[in-house]
């Protein structure tokens, strides 16, 4: 796979971020990796949102500090709560050397015979949390649901195939996806039916409450 490298330029403490976003660049900081203090840089947006594109939270790549290449991980991503454009952005940087933790996204694949015969897949987890040295880190998990053959049938974290030097930090019987059985007819009358009820419940129990209030508004004019 080829690797990436994405160019940041060192930034003033003075610069104003809203004038460097109006200019289509994005604050960052570069941080960790034995650095003593976080390094202030900006990013061209296009080329932010095209390399986001192609990653994931576990893909190691290289951003260009003013010509000084270091490996890091996606960190944190701020979104503009209206626009949801990226206001900000943390590059983790790595000591190849040294054991991080990632997660590692689930990639379902296949064709569950029990999803063929009606049965609803429900995943639980979208990535698990990893440990490993940068360089065994992989950008997703393959996860097989053809071996879910039967209702309520379900794979665990201890059912991930593994690659070399990563070490899975969940425990082994979470789990990630799970087939439950198709609902009949009769279980969404009994869920409407359960629906009814408190609805019911609901009304007489505000009736009830009016009625007293109107008893002591009477005792208060008396």
């Amino acid at each position: 796979m080829e690797h990436k490298i994405l160019s940041v330029i060192t930034r003033s403490a003075d610069s104003k971020a809203d004038d460097l976003r109006a200019e289509g660049m994005i604050p960052a900081v570069v941080y960790g990796g034995g650095r003593n203090a976080s390094t202030s840089v900006t990013v061209h947006r296009g080329e932010f949102l095209k390399l986001r594109k192609t990653i994931s939270e576990s893909t190691v790549f290289d951003v260009d500090v003013d010509g000084d290449r270091v490996p890091v991980l996606m960190g944190q991503i701020q979104y503009d709560p209206i626009t949801d454009e990226p206001i900000h952005v943390d590059f983790r940087q790595l000591d190849m050397s040294k054991p991080v933790t990632a997660h590692i996204r689930l990639n379902y694949v296949g064709e569950s015979p029990a999803v063929k015969a009606g049965g609803m897949l429900v995943v639980n987890r979208e990535s698990v949390l990893v440990k490993a040295i940068p360089s065994a880190l992989i950008d997703s998990f393959d996860v097989d649901v053809s071996s879910l053959k039967e209702f309520d049938q379900s794979l665990h974290v201890s059912d991930l195939l593994l690659a070399d030097g990563i070490e899975v930090m969940e425990n082994d019987r979470t789990a990630l996806v799970v087939v439950h059985p198709p609902r009949t007819a009769e279980t969404f009358t009994d869920v409407a039916s359960e629906a009814e009820a408190v609805a019911k419940v609901e009304v007489a129990g505000k009736a009830e409450k009016e009625g007293d209030e109107k008893e002591e508004g009477a005792k208060n004019e008396k």
